[in-house]
């Protein structure tokens, strides 16, 4: 099953670089072009300059902006901004945060390498699907560097939590690297050398599947740069076999998953017209009003499933209207689901909303949904662009549950697009991972 080994990561060098907290950043994939100048603005040596170029000197145009990234990567490891590790290690990484209601959360893992192995061995498997363009920019990124800036996210499944006793061990002596940033959250990070931990850990992977948490394109760049660096080399075993990873235990506390909820801007003349009236005719629906503004945990709370109920879905609409549907018979997705789906697939919040409403009630396509809507895992912002007239509908989903997730994906299912926000988000900078040290 999955290989795991440790390595020797780049680090910043506080002495050289300043504080973690003016070098690190969220993955490329959630920062607007606002938050990149903001993050690079914090110093000329924070992650964004690689991870999305830098915004002080204007970025040349093609490919050559890779080559800027590369360059500057190189340069920052000779003037020692960057250490490399003198030993292999694993990271035990841990994130301190609190969830909206102010309950407090820990998520503790580690990060190595993994071997990178293609989804039909079903080792390394996705739980949703990816778009092409995103895996294109990464897969330049990626050649010109030679180098992972930062790490995809793994959950497996270990009801003993054999490792998880193994890092508590480690994390009982101060980290090695700390931050208190974003506000709200603590990130901290121990280097682990011994041999003997190392070892006891690799071996609790070795009978595991690992199911993509965030990072698919990231780890589908990888597929496709070690395809294309075995073929120029005609060898396989360099370090494009390996991929870092960020790897937590799936069956212990602190895993998080918020919900996506989906924006519809601009809805066609008529499209919103009788939903309840359409609804009623498949779900329960309950209609309310809440005066803009309302916290979003009371509209959440709203939507929360009762004990005699499965899916519920929510649709928020102008002058404070909430729609409440509550599916009442699961078999009607029988007939709107292509046969060969699981159960639980079908039954899925996310798979109701997409095949019975936005599909079938409304008939937006598949094809029309991910060219008109967003997806916003911010509830807040989400309430509030309807409420200012941005969108005319959004569509309100309550959480999954990892178990969900991962059943989904060990049976060889994917779910939508952003049918998942793993909170919070893993920092990239605290480790980078060079291919010419491997």
């Amino acid at each position: 099953m999955a290989k795991v080994r440790a390595y020797r990561g780049w680090r910043y060098d506080p002495q050289c670089a300043g504080s973690l907290e003016d070098l690190v950043a969220p993955p490329y994939d959630v920062i607007d072009e606002a938050q990149r100048l903001e993050y690079a603005s914090r110093s000329p040596h924070n992650i964004v300059h690689l991870t999305l170029g830098d915004a002080v000197a204007p970025e040349p145009a093609g490919d050559a902006r890779y080559a800027g990234a590369a360059r500057r990567l190189r340069q920052w490891m000779a003037q020692g901004i960057l250490r490399a590790e003198a030993e292999p290690a694993l990271y035990v990484y841990e994130q301190s945060f609190a969830l909206e209601d102010g309950q407090p959360k820990t998520r503790r893992g580690f990060i190595g390498l993994v071997e990178v192995r293609d989804y039909a061995a079903g080792i390394v498997l996705p739980h949703e699907w990816t778009f092409p363009g995103a895996r294109y920019d990464r897969l330049k990124l990626l050649s010109a560097c030679r180098a992972s800036l930062s790490d995809i996210f793994g959950l497996y499944w270990d009801p003993d939590r054999v490792a998880d006793q193994i890092l508590a061990e480690e994390c009982r002596r101060a980290p090695d690297a700390e931050t208190a940033w974003p506000p709200g959250q603590t990130h901290r990070l121990w280097v682990l050398t011994a041999p003997d931990r190392i070892g006891r850990i690799v071996a609790c992977l070795a009978d595991k599947q690992i199911m993509l948490a965030d990072g698919h394109h990231r780890y589908e760049v990888a597929l496709a740069y070690r395809d294309r660096q075995r073929k120029a080399v005609g060898r396989s075993d360099g370090p494009w076999e390996w991929v870092n990873m960020f790897l937590c235990n799936a069956a212990g506390p602190g895993v998080v998953i918020m919900p996506t909820h989906r924006l519809w801007p601009r809805p066609p003349a008529g499209a919103l017209e009788d939903l309840a009236a359409k609804a009623l005719r498949y779900f329960e629906v309950n209609e309310s009003l809440f005066a803009p503004g309302t916290p979003p945990r009371v509209l959440q709370d709203h939507l929360a499933p009762r004990a005699d109920e499965k899916q519920v879905l929510g649709v928020y609409l102008p002058a404070g209207r909430l729609l409440r549907l509550s599916l009442r018979d699961a078999s009607v997705m029988d007939d709107l689901v292509p046969t060969g789906r699981s159960e639980v697939w079908r039954s899925l919040d996310v798979t109701v909303l997409h095949k019975l409403v936005l599909e079938h009630l409304l008939g937006l396509t598949r094809t029309r949904a991910e060219d008109e809507l967003t997806y916003t895992a911010r509830t807040a912002e989400a309430l509030a662009a309807v409420e200012q007239g941005a969108a005319q509908a959004l569509f309100l989903l309550n959480p999954l549950n990892a178990e969900e997730v991962l059943t989904v994906a060990l049976g060889g299912e994917r779910l939508p697009h952003k049918a998942t926000y793993f909170y919070p988000k893993l920092l990239a900078g605290l480790v980078i991972r060079d291919h010419d040290l491997d």
